[in-house]
């Protein structure tokens, strides 16, 4: 009897895959590397932003710390004078006008001021502007007058606001690599290419005899 013969469907099909087999499995692998790398950029985006709005954080609550330290050193003389006008950051504050949002001076005797690194580290922006990552603008309204002189009732409520640039922004924020040169009309009208954590909190005056 004589063997039957493949057909040459057959053998093509004994030999392997069809090329469009294989570009069917290639389009599948592609489509899958792709989806993989769009997950990974959306991952390493989120990381970034959730270690910055960390940063800032710590940054703000740095200065809530300061301006306690600086209060320390706000109260009454012998003479019975307000000594406001001692303090590093909290003298800028009047206690018939709001000050408003500012960028505070940098203080080479606390070695703190408006700009910080990518760790959070304080830098002079007066000498280091391109390593300033995030920014601080502080506003100061008095909440209780300095009206007795032995006690020291007055207080001042600070809000902080710091701020760092989006990487997601359709446009640039103003300042170019001097981000603390952004000052609060510039800040209000660019705010969709900025993130910002805020935080408000209250000084006192120490009273008397108590430093």
């Amino acid at each position: 009897m004589t063997p039957r013969l493949p057909s040459p469907r057959g053998r093509a099909r004994a030999r392997g895959y069809t090329v469009v087999e294989l570009l069917m499995s290639l389009t599948v692998l592609a489509l899958g590397v792709a989806g993989i790398l769009g997950m990974q950029r959306v991952t390493i985006s989120s990381n970034r932003h959730a270690r910055s709005l960390h940063v800032a954080t710590r940054v703000a609550e740095a200065w809530a710390d300061q301006l306690a330290t600086d209060a320390m050193l706000w109260t009454f003389d012998s003479a019975g004078a307000s000594t406001l006008g001692n303090t590093t950051w909290l003298k800028s504050a009047d206690p018939t006008t709001p000050t408003g949002w500012y960028v505070p001076a940098w203080s080479a005797a606390r070695m703190f001021g408006p700009a910080f690194d990518p760790l959070g580290n304080p830098i002079d922006p007066t000498a280091r502007a391109k390593l300033g990552h995030f920014c601080a603008h502080i506003a100061l309204t008095f909440m209780h007058s300095e009206t007795v002189p032995t006690r020291g009732n007055g207080a001042v409520r600070a809000q902080i606001r710091v701020f760092w640039r989006r990487d997601d922004s359709a446009t640039a924020p103003p300042g170019g690599d001097d981000l603390c040169s952004i000052d609060a009309a510039q800040f209000d009208s660019n705010q969709d290419s900025l993130h910002v954590v805020r935080l408000t909190t209250a000084v006192r005056q120490t009273p008397r005899g108590r430093l």
